[in-house]
């Protein structure tokens, strides 16, 4: 699938407002969890054969560490989601002032050869717990899969300088 393509679908998903419920959110996040820990056994050998891990490191150094981060980030979510209260001038006295978190919306996550899993997945799952859609492209040095994958041969027009925020091709990059 070509990348604009699925730019175009994420952005037309994240315009339904399904991304917005935090409890959806955390149901995302959960499932991806699960995902996980069910393919556990699959990723730890595929980063043997990609980068010469042995099973206890990748467990520990990329695994481990993202169950983790996606625990924390359900068991937070909802506190974080909701509206803070701040200081309102003197001029608005009898109204209420507070901030709200908005998502971005489309947003890339790259992450470097080295700790492919874990320096991909977690900036992902910040991402899915904010309520962005996220695009993850493939890494091409990658033999048994270990990049998560959406595409492979590069991001091709997306370098491209444009103005304004909802012109660019992603809300954001991590």
């Amino acid at each position: 699938m070509e990348i604009n393509r699925i730019v175009e679908k994420q952005r037309v998903y994240f315009a339904t407002g399904a991304t917005r419920d935090v409890d959806r959110r955390i149901l995302e996040l959960r499932r991806l969890r699960q995902a996980i820990r069910n393919h556990e056994t699959q990723l730890c050998e595929a980063m043997k054969k990609d980068l010469g891990k042995s099973t206890s490191e990748s467990y520990m150094c990329e695994v481990g560490l993202t169950l983790s981060e996606l625990s924390y980030q359900i068991r937070h979510l909802k506190r974080w989601a909701k509206p803070r209260r701040r200081g309102t001038d003197l001029a608005n006295f009898h109204g209420r002032s507070f901030s709200v978190r908005e998502p971005y919306g489309c947003v890339l996550v790259m992450a470097p050869w080295n700790y492919p899993f874990l320096l991909c997945v977690e900036p992902m799952i910040g991402a899915i717990a904010a309520g962005n859609c996220c695009v993850l492209p493939g890494h091409i040095g990658c033999r048994q899969g270990t990049g998560a994958g959406g595409f492979s041969g590069g991001i091709r027009g997306c370098s491209r300088r444009r103005t304004g925020r909802e012109q660019r091709p992603f809300g954001g990059a991590f």
